[in-house]
């Protein structure tokens, strides 16, 4: 390729310029005449192309063609490629700018080249290959939708893989071939057929390629992979630290091999090898199956094993050996240097275990228990069914009695018994409830609940207390309702629309357990003989004559505050239905605001206030509550209406 330089120009007088200056005046020269403004010195490194790229395949309908970057001086690092179609003139095929391209019908009776543009760090050079002309598939040959492909890395002992690219039908059939480091020159590689190779010593220095054939019926259409880089060489297996041994050297114990450290291409397998020598480590032949451990036998008692690690990868193998074992060892029997030793609470419901004591003998050595219930004085001890592991849960049975435990040592070489010394006597614990107590009976103002206790756990006579709680209509904020603690409970005015829990203490000698039942639906009014508000008239009077709040102490702002107030008539006192009910705290920003509420037909206004940030939370506080009931239509100052205050401490 012919290098274009600069035409001379006259250049104006340079005496007395600093070198700067004449270098920024060659530099302004170079520009302007259209050149580079890289000194010629590096516009010589630019690639040189010393040999044609080439178009490698079948050049046909419908097969895929690669292209060889031809020979090029100064090292390129990169490589650029269009592909050109050819007639009278020529034109760049859009988007044909990979190293391969699919022949199509556009190009038949057309001629193909490729410009191939090298590139390095000082610039680029473009060369064409010769031009070629396109033929037509033979009649029936399956065509290349997409060429073939490889993966996989191009070095020795790895494997690649060709993908067939896309047909529009046929058989297909592979060829790996071999070509120079420019993809041409390409030959055959024997017996490798498949779709798959494994990079040879001989490949070393080449590319390769695959070649793929779709033959339908007697015709066929051949198309060829993009080259690969050129192939390098592989590292057979080194080894870097020696294969070691882990186990203990007594018969009947498995030994395990280390491969060691290795260096090498990747992927490396190990086989392994035992071999049995001299109690000095001399004189060994091979032992056992090729597994990476061995299990001990009779005949390697007082002889040495090593081990010899054979790595293997697809460039070579290498082996090394381990350093020999200690001197194997015949197997010796448990022997006990302390009792074992009952832990734990000897109470009821407790958990014991027990530590086996000092043994020693050839490892490993395990354990078995059972453990065995004595009298009150530690005689006449029998197993205890079931009672096979190295802890024990007492039981009720258990109450009254000593135990001890039974424990069996053993290994290869055989076993030895040995047995604790008995507990003191085990007590009986605390109660445990089974099942939570329950509710029964009418949920009505009048009648009678009753509780059952519950089931519970214990080895010595129970007794048990109740007591009743009063709770919000969800079941929550419960409180304690003074008197209330028997197990029969007859409810009152002031559980209507609450709900009831019952709490029951269980008392045996060792101590005492609570459970609570679950809460209970809400309580019923009792029919009411309530009178209605707008058959009143004066001189009837209105009167509020009971109050009620929960909770009874205010502990948090989260909680709302829930007012029951009562109406009745004042002379017949009788309870008033339908009076409209309004209650103001004071002061007024303690409390939320509430709207009037008719009352129910048992004479109650329910009110609820959200208790706000400024209410104090202290023992002791109390709040003052303007209270008013009215008949609707009523005036509220006259007629039969009637007011109140009331100061109720809720702090």
């Amino acid at each position: 390729m012919t290098t274009v330089r600069p035409p001379r120009r006259r250049r104006p007088p340079l005496a007395g310029l600093g070198s700067g200056l004449v270098l920024a005046a060659i530099a302004a020269l170079l520009g302007l005449a259209g050149g580079s403004s890289a000194a010629t010195s590096r516009a010589q490194a630019v690639p040189g192309n010393t040999a044609a790229p080439t178009i490698v395949g079948d050049v046909r309908q419908g097969s895929g063609v690669a292209a060889s970057t031809g020979a090029w001086s100064h090292s390129p690092t990169s490589f650029a490629y269009q592909w050109v179609r050819c007639d009278s003139t020529c034109a760049p095929i859009s988007g044909a700018t990979a190293e391969t391209y699919l022949v199509t019908s556009s190009d038949t009776a057309h001629a193909l080249k490729v410009t191939v543009t090298a590139s390095n760090g000082d610039g680029s050079a473009a060369r064409d290959s010769a031009t070629t002309s396109v033929h037509s598939l033979p009649s029936g040959a399956p065509a290349d939708q997409a060429p073939p492909s490889v993966s996989g890395t191009p070095k020795q002992g790895r494997t690649l893989t060709a993908s067939s690219g896309s047909w529009s039908g046929g058989t297909i059939t592979y060829q790996w071939e071999r070509c120079d480091t420019t993809g041409a020159g390409c030959s055959p590689i024997s017996g490798a057929t498949g779709s798959t190779y494994t990079v040879a010593s001989g490949d070393v220095g080449s590319t390769l390629r695959a070649k793929v054939t779709a033959t339908t019926g007697g015709a066929s259409s051949t198309a060829q992979s993009a080259k690969t880089a050129v192939v390098t060489s592989g590292q057979a297996p080194v080894n870097t630290s020696a294969p070691s041994i882990s186990g203990s050297a007594v018969q009947g114990q498995t030994l395990s091999a280390d491969h060691g450290g290795w260096s090498g291409d990747t992927p490396i397998t190990y086989s392994y090898q035992w071999r049995r020598c001299n109690s000095s480590g001399s004189g060994c032949s091979n032992v056992g199956a090729a597994s990476s451990s061995y299990t001990l036998v009779s005949g390697d008692v007082n002889h040495t094993l090593e081990v010899v690690v054979t790595a293997q990868n697809g460039v070579g193998l290498a082996s090394a050996t381990s350093h020999p074992t200690a001197v194997v060892t015949a197997p010796t029997k448990p022997v006990r240097h302390s009792t074992p030793v009952v832990t734990g609470n000897l109470l009821e419901n407790s958990t014991l275990g027990v530590t086996p004591g000092d043994w020693s003998g050839t490892l490993p050595i395990t354990f078995s228990y059972q453990w065995q219930r004595c009298d009150s004085n530690g005689n006449h001890c029998s197993d205890i069914k079931g009672a096979t592991g190295s802890t024990y849960k007492l039981t009720s049975a258990d109450v009254g009695h000593r135990l001890r435990v039974s424990l069996t040592a053993k290994n290869t070489a055989g076993s030895t018994a040995a047995t604790s010394a008995t507990t003191a006597v085990v007590g009986a614990s605390v109660p445990a409830n089974t099942s939570a107590p329950m509710i029964s009976g009418g949920l009505s103002q009048g009648a009678t609940v009753t509780a059952s206790p519950g089931s519970w756990s214990s080895a010595t006579t129970l007794s048990f207390q109740f007591q009743w709680f009063r709770c919000d209509a969800k079941g929550a904020h419960c409180t304690g309702i003074v008197g209330a603690s028997h197990q029969s409970y007859v409810l009152t005015n002031a559980d209507v629309g609450h709900t009831l829990l019952v709490q029951v203490r269980a008392q045996n000698s060792a101590g005492s357990a609570i459970a609570n039942s679950k809460p209970s639906g809400s309580v019923a009014a009792a029919r009411s003989n309530a009178v209605s508000v707008s058959g009143l008239a004066l001189p009837d009077r209105l009167q509020v004559d009971r109050v009620q709040f929960s909770p009874t102490k205010i502990t948090s702002r989260r909680q709302p505050l829930v007012a029951r107030i009562h109406v009745r008539e004042i002379d017949s006192g009788r309870p008033v239905s339908g009076a409209l009910v309004r209650a103001i705290a004071i002061p007024y920003n303690r409390l939320s605001a509430t709207r009037e509420v008719a009352t129910d037909a048992n004479g109650w206004a329910t009110l609820t206030f959200t208790v706000r940030n400024t209410f104090p939370l202290r023992k002791g506080y109390l709040i003052t509550m303007f209270l008013r009931a009215r008949k609707p239509g009523g005036s509220v100052l006259a007629g039969v209406s009637t007011r109140r205050l009331v100061a109720l401490r809720v702090g």
